[in-house]
């Protein structure tokens, strides 16, 4: 398999959007964790929370 094959599907639109909305997501449900980690944090001051 050379090294270029690797990188085919990214010349495909819907492929490039598929990928960009998977990191998207993981992204925001990070930040979405975190958020509400901080928040149970911040009300119950536990950190075990």
């Amino acid at each position: 398999m050379k090294h270029a094959d690797l990188y085919d599907a990214l010349f495909y639109r819907d492929f490039r959007l598929m990928t960009f909305n998977q990191l998207l997501m993981m992204v925001t449900t990070l930040i979405e964790e975190v958020a509400v980690s901080y928040e149970l944090y911040h009300l119950t001051k536990n950190p075990l929370v």
